[in-house]
């Protein structure tokens, strides 16, 4: 470009050219270990893994660096049992010693037997072929619970149907089940932590504020052999006094989408299963300042309604909801729940594993806007959303009272 310019152009631009070469050059030797980074940091792939029963469980770490050829050429875990213990290097559950090697992809956990309810602080320490190290900003793992008789939980549900079900037609109805249970925490709280499993799926609130992001929780499984729980930290929304915890209790794949009657699927000629009604499984672990535990957990003392606005649900047909059944409150703390019912013990089936949700749940990722909307001649609208996706449809409307709205999902 130098060549075409004019020499008092040439004569401008070529200092600036030459003190950006130096600056360059001289931000090369300058760097050191300040421009290093060990992050990225995981166990069992998830960034935050909290509740898992895995016994060896495998950690993995990325090493950021402005120079170019950066290896590494050994590492050095550290797993604590407190945050303290960690920032003062006193690895007192695991101390790998230093490991001549670029490993950094699912090392596996070699420390002291890992316990129930266990939280874990860990860090590593990198080293490079350029003779640097430097240790990771530290991260952290919760263990679930690992034997049996660690659950105080009961299997509850509401082992009946309501007039409008129709557990025996072909295409199938079941409303959702609603559960509630106050309770009072009267302490000052360190730290609390639900374990749940909904079956076919569920949602947990707190003091009417639903627990997570997570959807169609949990993942399916054979229901029949193991059922998958899932873990979640609910410190903030646990509170000095009355607390209410709510379930709403959908049917997924564990209350039949359709009923074949004991034949194979006509389709497919699969044969069907049939696990029963929705039921649930939730234990809260509140840790108090002074150092002890109280529980929450589903047993008879709970109450529940199929009587909501969630007449009918399943994966097949959608959801059928009535506004003019919504249960305000009814997850909060003070709410009447008179008029609702005791619930009744369940059980998941003989020789039913109850096991920690390996992989993360669905979460939403994403809002979609329709690419264009057409009216049609029979009053209705089409939304075109401009891809195949699977989600909800958010729309707001306006009616008299007693209107239906109906929405119906094709792709081509």
């Amino acid at each position: 470009m130098i060549v075409y310019m004019s020499n008092k152009k040439a004569f401008q631009l070529f200092p600036a050219w030459v003190c950006l070469a130096i600056a360059a050059v001289f931000h090369s030797c300058a760097s050191g270990p300040q421009d290093l980074r060990v992050n990225r940091l995981s166990v069992e792939g998830r960034d935050t893994l909290l509740g898992t029963d895995m016994l060896a469980p495998r950690f993995s770490w990325k090493i950021q660096s402005g120079k170019q050829d950066v290896k590494q050429v050994a590492y050095q875990l550290l797993v604590a049992s407190s945050k303290e213990a960690l920032d003062k290097d006193d690895a007192d559950v695991w101390n790998s010693g230093k490991v001549e090697a670029d490993s950094s992809l699912n090392v596996v956990y070699q420390g002291k037997p890992l316990m129930s309810y266990q939280s874990l602080y860990w860090k590593v320490k990198v080293w490079t072929n350029h003779k640097e190290e430097i240790f990771s900003a530290p991260s952290f793992w919760t263990m679930g619970l690992l034997q049996s008789d660690d659950w105080r939980a009961q299997w509850i549900g509401l082992n009946s149907h309501n007039e409008k079900d129709q557990p025996d037609s072909t295409l199938t109805r079941l409303a959702a089940r609603y559960l509630r249970k106050e309770f009072s925490s009267d302490k000052k709280i360190k730290a609390a932590t639900a374990y749940i499993s909904g079956m076919g799926l569920y949602e947990i609130f707190l003091n009417g504020k639903r627990v997570g992001n997570d959807v169609l929780a949990p993942t399916v499984s054979e229901y029949n052999k193991k059922i998958f729980y899932n873990t979640y930290d609910i410190t903030p929304l646990v509170t000095q006094g009355t607390n209410c915890v709510g379930v709403t209790l959908g049917n997924g794949r564990f209350f039949a989408v359709r009923n074949f009657h004991g034949k194979p699927n006509p389709l497919t000629q699969i044969p069907q299963s049939q696990y029963g009604l929705p039921r649930l499984l939730v234990q809260l672990r509140i840790q108090y300042e002074d150092g002890s535990i109280a529980w929450v957990h589903s047993d008879k003392s709970w109450k529940v309604t199929d009587n909501g606005p969630i007449l009918a649900n399943n994966e097949f047909d959608g959801e059928d909801y009535d506004a003019n059944k919504e249960l305000t409150g009814w997850s909060s703390a003070g709410y009447n729940d008179q008029a609702w019912k005791s619930v009744d013990l369940m059980s998941p089936g003989k020789d039913v594993r109850i096991v920690s949700q390996p992989n993360e749940n669905i979460r939403i990722k994403e809002v979609l806007h329709p690419v264009s909307v057409q009216a049609t001649s029979r009053g209705t609208y089409i939304l075109d959303m401009g891809q195949n996706m699977v989600g909800w449809l958010a729309i707001n409307v306006k009616g008299e009272k007693g209107i239906q709205f109906v929405s119906v999902f094709l792709k081509r």
